[in-house]
């Protein structure tokens, strides 16, 4: 296997772009250097598969050997931005000292900019910063899009330490836009899932007060982590400001830090609030759709791939497929068994049909209140016999429920 050389000066980086089914390795040979902010161990290969796209930063020089498969690799000649991104991560490890301090909850960070602008990127940089000071912030992720943590088509949260994810709390979406679909309802599921972090970090200052009294280590503070929202790409920033709003109004974020979107940073300063503008790294480009539809089939078929799975027959009995969309009649005309919830909502069961249900991807619902209902995983409808009333699902596991959540999500081919 051919092996590739390259000597980076102080402030460089390698960017990486690793295709399909391609398997890329990489060895620090001298210096330091890190990957979204994570140390590479020196003198360690290191395997990247496929796809995948990230940058080897270093701040004092190394020399790196790259082997493998790979859509391109090449030294950057253009400013980065991880000076910036660094001054941002100093500012917001002084607010969690100062919380640890004052035994309140930490700073809650919302990053946010538009489509394919590096946001996640920046995110991941800072949960690895964090985690080298001591800290153990939440993550908050609302891209429905390519939602890293766990699924596309979902919101989900979770505390990051050390390249691992604690469990995770998820709502299912249903859809990968939130352009097209329904904006009420991801406001109502956004809702849902801030109150749950917002009274967990609550849950941990009390904890703390209880037990650690006279600790400042990060380790016995959590609460004082805070976290870190990573907020959707959107092409219609007037829908971006009105969530954008709702997410600060809902969850008295502390920082907002804006990529490359000048009226964004506009918009928050007439509101009395003081983004902080970051640039956007060069190694950034734009995702057409149908490389986004094979990120997100690829993220399906890995969730599926990577638990023992089940293929488990139920009869159309035994099951409830809920939908949630916006009633276009009034409720005087509602159709049996369709029941308005919250504001704007209408929550229906699905009659389990091949044209209804077929190859979609199904929230399993932990709750039987539709609408606030978190989910314990999803499903993949592989048949459906209409003729027996039986379909056959796709689990990762044991099925926890048999009432569903349907979306507009499936497996592309």
């Amino acid at each position: 296997m051919e092996e590739r050389e390259y000597d980076l000066q102080v402030g460089q980086e390698l960017r990486i772009e690793i295709g399909f089914e391609q398997v890329l390795s990489i060895l620090l040979e001298i210096g330091r250097a890190e990957r979204f902010g994570e140390e590479l161990p020196a003198g360690t290969w290191r395997n990247f598969s496929g796809p995948n796209r990230f940058a080897i930063f270093t701040w004092h020089g190394c020399k790196l050997k790259v082997a493998g498969t790979f859509l391109n690799v090449y030294t950057s000649t253009t400013e980065t931005p991880m000076p910036d991104y660094l001054l941002a991560h100093g500012q917001i490890n002084r607010l969690r000292y100062e919380a640890c301090r004052d035994r309140r909850v930490g700073p809650k960070i919302l990053v946010v900019g538009g489509s394919c602008c590096g946001k996640s990127s920046l995110c991941k940089i800072l949960l690895n910063y964090a985690n080298k000071c001591g800290w153990r912030p939440l993550f908050v992720e609302l891209d429905v899009t390519n939602n890293d943590m766990y699924l596309p088509g979902c919101i989900s949260a979770a505390s990051y330490y050390q390249n691992t994810w604690d469990p995770v709390l998820a709502y299912f979406y249903g859809h990968t836009s939130i352009q097209s679909h329904n904006t009420e309802l991801f406001k109502s599921l956004l809702g849902e899932l801030l109150s749950q972090v917002k009274t967990r970090i609550e849950n941990e200052l009390q904890y703390s007060k209880e037990n650690h009294k006279d600790s400042y280590a990060p380790r016995n503070n959590a609460y004082a982590s805070g976290c870190i929202i990573n907020f959707p790409g959107f092409l219609d920033l007037n829908l971006c400001e009105n969530i954008i709003n709702f997410v600060i109004d809902k969850f008295q974020t502390d920082i907002v830090l804006v990529i490359d979107q000048e009226r964004l940073v506009s918009s928050l300063q007439h509101r009395g609030l003081e983004p902080m503008r970051l640039g956007k790294s060069g190694g950034v480009v734009p995702l057409e759709n149908e490389y986004k539809n094979r990120l997100q089939l690829h993220a399906l078929n890995s969730y599926f791939s990577k638990h023992q799975i089940h293929q488990i027959t139920l009869t159309f009995a035994e099951i409830k497929v809920f939908k949630i969309s916006v009633p276009s009649t009034p409720q005087s005309a509602l159709t049996y068994g369709a029941l308005p919830q919250g504001e704007g909502l209408l929550v229906s069961q699905v009659a389990p049909t091949q044209e209804a249900l077929w190859n979609s991807v199904m929230g399993v619902l932990t709750d039987t209140d539709v609408l606030r209902s978190s989910i314990c995983g999803v499903v993949h409808v592989v048949e459906v016999d209409e003729p027996h009333q039986q379909l056959k699902l796709l689990s990762p596991g044991y099925l926890q429920s048999k009432n569903f959540l349907l979306g507009s999500l499936k497996m592309l081919k």
